[in-house]
Parts: C-alpha cells; structure tokens; sequence
C-alpha cells in the first residue's frame, strides 16, 4: 500500500461518519479514488458551510425573538437571554447581520472577493475588534459562546482565519526544524522558554469583563532605515530578529522596490514541523542599513530573498509604568511609537546575521512589567513575556 493511500484511509478512518460518507459519495459520483488535497478541500469546504449555518441561524432566531429587522450592512445592539440558563440577566449582544461577516451578503468568509487570505481577513478582524470566533465585537474569542474552537488547529478563532496549513509560508516556521533555544543574557536571570512558534503575539484573555489580565509574548523587532537606489534616499523598514532561523532573508517584494542590487542567484531547501521540505529560488542583494535616531550605517549587508516572509505581528503592549519606565530614563526603543500596533516584517534577520546587529556587550534592560530591552544597532528592542491589565480587546491569535 502506498504512503498517499495509507494516509487516506487513516484519515477517513478518525473523521466522523457523516463526513467520511461524504467523501465516499462523492468518490463513487467520480468514479474514482481522491487525492489527499481533494479530501482535504471536501472537509473546508463542510466546516466552512456549517459555520455559515451556524451563523445564519443564530441571526435568525434573534429576529424571530425580537422582531427587529435591521438592514444587512448593519449591527443591531439588543437585550436578549443568556442561553446557558433561561432565567439570567439580558445581557448586550452585538452582531453583523450578513452571510458574510466582512460585509457582503452574496457570500460567506471563505469565499470573500475582498479579503482572500487568512492574513487580510485577521488584519480586518483586529482593525475593527471583533470576536476571532463568532465576528461579533461584543466580547473575545475565549468568551465565546456561539462557536467552537477551529476544526484544524482547536485554536480560539474561525476556521477561515487558520493559518495552520500555510506554516510553511513563514521563515520562522520553516526553519525550526534547525532552531537553536533563544540566547538568555548574564546581565538577568533565565526566562522560561518563548511559548510563541512563530511571529505573532499571542493575547491569552481572561473571563473578567472589564480589567482582564493579558499575556502577551512579544518577539524582538526594530525600525531600522533602508537605503532605496530607486529614491536614493532611506526608507523605514521593520526588522524581526529570529534566533531559530539559520540564514536571513529580505521580502522579495520589499527588496524590488528598493532596487537592491543582486550579487548572485541561488536556491534554498528547508524542513519545517512534521517534515514539510520547502524548495525556493533566492538572490543574494546587497542592503545598506542606518539607525533612524543616531544615523549610524551599515553596509554591504548580503542578504537572500523570499515571499512569502513571514505573516503580520503586533508589538508590545506597555504598561503605564513602562512607558515611564522609558521615558525618565531616556532610552531609545527601536520602534517609532510606544503604542501597540500590527507591523509585517520587511526584514528576517537569523543566525547568520544576528551578532552583527544585537549589542552583545551592553547590558539588557528588564521594565516593570517584565519585558525585556535588548540593546542593538538600531536601538532597544523590546521582547519577552508580561502580564499588563486593560479593557479586553482581541488580538493576534
């Protein structure tokens, strides 16, 4: 028996029977035994039509509940009873009122013409704070009550926001297979391990409404400056320094519009989780870098291409006392603002390049909360893991 028919029959064996009946039919329909991708198209294309319903239904009971009809476009704000128990207090619930949950009534998440990726589809679901679960901006996705974890990864988000099947689009994932633990300074005592894989922060929410602790684990980036021999000037760039990656790399994208000049063509072959091979032509560009506040540069820096990098990430959520931290004792963070936003790295810089930009011999700061400043080039870059207080608001999953 061959390896594609061996997986085949072992994943049909753990689906339920409703689903494995499906694929049955449709395999007699064609005449035919699937492929592992057509399997695996069938199932997405059931979870995502049972979330559809899933959606609709609730929508309508809440209609014939209340008999207030609201446009599609729009949220309807109104008191209805908590379902877990029939006789608690109304609570306040906030949903869209469309098939689709960007919008559009024509079609549902999956299918969206205007955010066709697991990444666009986050990025609008932060921007406009709604449940990474249900899409309702009422609460977070740990509170959740309508919908069930993701069927692919058992994550707190929708199925159409998964980015579990696309890990080997990301350097950081696809490298780990070469990771090396992260480097623990002298100048403070070892932190247990980073629980983040990849380059997001996660937000762990906690069931209090209104102050709910948030743990974040922030992985080290900066803003650095990069040369444009398009502009001939320097444009802003964001860095993510990654210790589990082996080599360096620039986004293919990024690199074009800077017009870097190229050195020589090469290709890569990486392993990523569960033994994924990975197989990319490169080319190798020179890339001259400078400090936005002390204007130091740094030339000739070889660097290879790819595209994708790696997906979008948030930068830290500082305390109060951090910022004050920072502030009285005058330090240069290596990110144009302290507020927490949504930044997609530019830059991948891995072991090979990694002792050329962090300060190894300048001593770390430890802020109030936790969090850690890491001194290099480009000034303190700011990571580790902390406990901040806020109004709930969801995150990076």
């Amino acid at each position: 028996m061959d390896n594609n028919r061996m997986w085949r029959r072992l994943i049909l064996s753990k689906l339920p029977d409703e689903e494995s009946e499906r694929v049955l039919r449709k395999e007699h329909k064609e005449g035919r035994p699937f492929s592992m991708d057509e399997i695996l198209e069938i199932l997405e294309n059931s979870i995502a039509m049972k979330e559809t319903i899933a959606l609709t239904t609730d929508a309508l009971q809440d209609r014939l509940n209340f008999n207030h009809v609201e446009p599609l476009r729009y949220q309807e704000t109104h008191t209805r009873q908590s379902r877990g128990n029939s006789g608690a207090s109304a609570v306040q619930s906030s949903r869209p009122r469309a098939h689709c949950i960007y919008g559009s009534p024509s079609h549902g998440a999956w299918h969206c013409p205007t955010f066709t990726t697991p990444e666009a589809r986050r990025n609008e679901v932060v921007k406009r704070k709604l449940c990474w679960k249900c899409f309702n901006s009422n609460h977070g996705s740990s509170d959740c009550k309508l919908m069930k974890a993701c069927p692919k990864c058992a994550k707190d988000h929708h199925s159409s926001l998964c980015t579990a099947d696309r890990a080997t689009g990301s350097v950081s994932h696809s490298q780990r297979g070469f990771a090396q633990p992260r480097p623990t300074f002298q100048s403070q005592p070892a932190r247990n391990p980073r629980t983040s894989q990849n380059a997001e922060v996660v937000y762990c929410d906690s069931n209090t409404p209104a102050e709910a602790p948030e743990e974040q684990y922030v992985l080290m980036a900066a803003t650095a400056l990069a040369f444009s021999m398009e502009s001939m000037d320097y444009e802003p760039v964001t860095v993510f320094f990654d210790t589990g990656a082996q080599k360096s790399f620039i986004n293919t994208e990024r690199s074009a519009s800077l017009q870097l000049p190229t050195t020589r063509n090469t290709s890569f072959t990486v392993s990523g989780f569960g033994g994924r091979i990975e197989n990319f032509a490169s080319s190798e560009v020179s890339l001259t870098l400078k400090n936005p506040t002390s204007r130091k540069v740094i030339k000739g820096v070889a660097i290879h291409t790819k595209s994708p990098l790696t997906s979008a990430m948030s930068t830290a959520k500082l305390s109060l006392a951090d910022k004050k931290f920072i502030r009285k004792q005058k330090i240069k963070v290596a990110q144009p603002t302290l507020e927490d936003r949504l930044i997609t790295p530019d830059i991948l810089v891995g072991q090979d390049l990694i002792d050329s930009f962090l300060l190894r011999d300048q001593p770390c700061v430890t802020l109030p909360s936790g969090l850690v400043l890491t001194p290099t080039v480009f000034g303190f870059a700011i990571s580790e893991r902390s406990t901040v207080r806020g109004p709930k608001t969801p995150r990076m999953h």
